[in-house]
C-alpha cells in the first residue's frame, strides 16, 4: 500500500543509489515475513520523509542497535533461510548519510518494523 504526501518537492538526489536504498528496505520487509507494507512520505521540519512500515516478524531493541553495522545480521537463526552478507542495510545507511539525511528504524518482535528515512529538502 502506498501513502504518498502528494507536495510539490524538489530532493537533491542520486536517483540510482536512493532507489537502490528504498528497494533494499522494501526486500528486507518480504524476506522477513511483511504480508501488509505500507509505504508512505510527508514533509517535516524541512525533510522529506520516506516510511516504510510491515507486519514482520520485527526486530528486538538490541539488534536495532547493530542493524545498519557492516556484515551485520540479526542473531535468529529463524531468519537465515534467506542469503544475505550483511550489507543491505549498511549501504542504506551509508547512501542517506551522503545526502546528509539519517534513518531511523522501530521495531517490535512479531509485529513488525517501520523505517523512516529523513532527506533536507
Amino acid at each position: 500500500n502506498t501513502q504518498l504526501a502528494l507536495t510539490d518537492t524538489t530532493l537533491s538526489i542520486d536517483k540510482f543509489h536512493m532507489t537502490t536504498a528504498i528497494l533494499n528496505v522494501l526486500e528486507n520487509a518480504v524476506k522477513y515475513g511483511g504480508q501488509s507494507i505500507i509505504v508512505s512520505s510527508e514533509k517535516i521540519n524541512g525533510s522529506f520523509q520516506i516510511i516504510i512500515e510491515d507486519d514482520g516478524i520485527g526486530i528486538s531493541k538490541e539488534e536495532q542497535k547493530k542493524v545498519f553495522d557492516k556484515f551485520y545480521r540479526v542473531g535468529n537463526t529463524n531468519v537465515h533461510n534467506t542469503k544475505g552478507l550483511g550489507l543491505g542495510l549498511y549501504y542504506v545507511s551509508q547512501i542517506v548519510k551522503a545526502h546528509n539525511g539519517f534513518i531511523e528504524i522501530e521495531s517490535t518482535v512479531k509485529e513488525g518494523t517501520k523505517v523512516t528515512i529523513n532527506i533536507p529538502i
